[in-house]
């Protein structure tokens, strides 16, 4: 036994960051996820050259250097990605004007994009709003596309999290806009009722989001992977998190179920060669003829099932974002001479197209780090953050136009020849560039770096008193946990950390910074690949720093002889107790420092064979 805490102790001292992982990251923006914010504010401000400071909104075809392209449209989709991409700004600044922009984005969205006939939202609009556009070869306005559907609420929800959705503009005259007649929270629930009422199937045996209905919504038809993994990247995951009513988290995992079984498990049928099938129809048999498939959707399926496994911890979820891991990874679908995934694929043949695009190699990104978190084998942490590394790196090297902003749609498989240099058009809008640089910055900091992130959060003042809980990602609830949290800039003490909440008192609000860490260990390391469930949960001292005595929480699954001990970080035991025979549940131990000296420890805690280790810091 004093063999193996001497190994843990070593390895707890010496490879903390790294996590095990022996793959050496070269990426600047991995090894210091902070620079991720600097990419995040040159897109944004890229994108503010967009705004129609005399109609509204944002136009969305842009040229490389920003000049405004194609007939001044405006879609309605980018008005909301652009509301995401400058809320995510604010969030990770804290600087005000975005919040402004973001706003006026999705004024724009509700006063010109909203269906006041038959509800849900329209496609593209001209400079004044106007809806009788591309008539001469495509209305996409003549009826609903769960996409659309989806991606309307992207910014909304982002907006809801960082305001709590009830922002009242007029208080804030900084600002100068006309109120919309309904709040951000409030239409981001209009258009979940909308999905809900119109494009959900819920016949037990073939649920799903439908993907089209005509413009009164009749005759909703097929199903596949827009309408499920759109769905979760835009609202579904949103509104759990933001709400974590029983009702979305149903959503989320019926979604969940169908990225599970549905896509991935398309992958048996003896017609699919690579990848997945994504096209299917009301009773999810696949459909005939539709053969094509991207190495993006299949990567961004496999980090929603990571994300929906941190949520509910079917193990069938992560088994199926593994499986979709791997069949890129090794099967061609991943370029591992220049790095990045590659675009699409035929399923029924298994050929696949060069060269890269801007928002695969983001899939390609979230996907590595959040497997890398959440893989039950070095070998395959080493694998998703190769994947990640080098995808981040080949992005910021070849696809962020360091020159005029913002970043280019393609370039070739060894990234030295832009193949397509459009910097916005009706689908592109910052929205993927910004959410690549807020999860690289996020995940880079919790999941692989084991450091502290900080959020920004603005919450004006009410008149009565407001309890705000903040959950900006998916993660294992009782991982993420508040250390410190300012309000404009000054300390504020009114919180708790375990359940991240704000108490707020009526009249006070403003700005807060929040920062988060990530507390646990998550699920425990073994290199047969098999999932090994953890015998017991040991959190993070509290408060720490700490001076004289800290709490230390652990949570046992059945009953287990316990004891602790204290190193310096010299390695030396400087304190030492035997707490017995716990049962299972949730204990914890007040630590009191006697003649210890200010510095880093850590402590170890063992429950039968089972031994768990983390440090803490003691300031007199």
């Amino acid at each position: 036994m004093k063999n193996i805490q001497i190994i843990v102790f070593i390895v707890s001292l010496f490879v903390t960051n790294s996590l095990f992982a022996e793959y050496l990251v070269k990426s600047p923006y991995l090894k210091n996820p902070e620079q991720n914010i600097n990419y995040i504010i040159d897109e944004v401000e890229f994108w503010k050259n967009a705004k129609d400071s005399i109609n509204g909104g944002y136009f969305s075809f842009l040229s490389d250097n920003g000049s405004i392209d194609n007939d001044s449209l405006k879609s309605v989709c980018s008005q909301s990605r652009l509301g995401y991409a400058f809320s995510k700004a604010f969030m990770v600044t804290g600087n005000l004007d975005y919040l402004k922009e973001a706003h006026i984005a999705l004024k724009f969205l509700y006063d010109y994009g909203w269906d006041k006939t038959y509800g849900g939202w329209f496609f593209t609009t001209d400079e004044y709003g106007d809806l009788n556009v591309w008539n001469k070869w495509w209305n996409p306005n003549t009826y609903k596309w769960s996409f659309l559907q989806h991606y309307a609420m992207v910014g909304i929800g982002s907006m809801c999290d960082v305001t709590n959705g009830n922002v009242s503009w007029e208080t804030f005259p900084e600002f100068a806009l006309e109120t919309n007649e309904s709040t951000d929270s409030e239409m981001l629930q209009n258009g979940f009722d909308m999905l809900n009422n119109h494009l959900w199937d819920d016949r037990e045996e073939y649920k799903g989001y439908y993907s089209t209905a005509d413009l009164d919504w009749a005759n909703p038809k097929d199903k596949g992977f827009t309408p499920t993994v759109d769905g979760v990247t835009t609202n579904a995951l949103t509104l759990y998190l933001l709400t974590r009513d029983d009702i979305h988290k149903n959503r989320f995992l019926d979604l969940a179920d169908n990225m599970a079984y549905r896509l991935t498990g398309s992958m048996d049928d003896s017609r699919v060669k690579f990848g997945f099938a994504e096209s299917y129809d009301n009773d999810w048999n696949i459909k005939e003829g539709s053969t094509g498939g991207s190495v993006g959707h299949v990567l961004k399926t496999s980090w929603c099932l990571a994300r929906a496994y941190l949520v509910e911890q079917n193990d069938d979820y992560r088994l199926a974002a593994k499986r979709l891991f791997y069949n890129m990874w090794e099967n061609g679908g991943y370029d591992h001479v220049y790095g990045g995934p590659y675009l699409s694929y035929d399923w029924s043949t298994g050929e696949v197209e060069k060269g890269k695009d801007y928002w695969m190699i983001e899939q390609a990104i979230t996907c590595g780090l959040i497997n890398y978190y959440i893989a039950q084998s070095d070998s395959m942490r080493d694998d998703c953050l190769e994947m990640a590394d080098e995808s981040l790196d080949f992005y910021m090297n070849f696809l962020w136009d360091k020159t005029n902003g913002s970043t280019y749609s393609n370039t070739d498989t060894t990234g030295y020849v832009v193949t397509n240099a459009t910097k916005g058009d009706v689908w592109k809008s910052g929205y993927h560039g910004v959410e690549l640089g807020y999860y690289a910055y996020v995940y880079g900091s919790l999941f692989y770096k084991d450091t502290t992130v900080s959020l920004y959060y603005y919450f004006p003042p009410e008149d009565n008193e407001q309890n705000i809980s903040v959950y900006p990602i998916a993660i294992y609830d009782e991982n993420l946990k508040i250390t410190e949290v300012s309000l404009d800039g000054v300390s504020y003490n009114d919180f708790d950390p375990d359940s991240r909440t704000l108490n707020i008192n009526p009249g006070e609000g403003g700005v807060f910074k929040v920062t988060f860490e990530n507390a646990g260990d998550g699920v425990a390391i073994n290199n047969d690949n098999s999932l090994v469930l953890e015998d017991f949960h040991l959190e993070q001292n509290y408060p720490n720093p700490f001076n004289n005595s800290t709490i230390i929480k652990y949570s046992l699954s059945q009953m287990e002889n316990v004891a602790l001990k204290i190193y310096d970080i010299g390695g030396n035991i400087v304190h030492s107790t035997k707490l017995g025979h716990k049962q299972a549940g949730s204990h914890k131990y007040n630590f009191v420092a006697e003649n210890l000296s200010s510095g880093i420890y850590f402590y170890q805690l063992n429950a039968g064979k089972t031994i768990k280790i983390k440090k803490m810091t003691y300031l007199k």
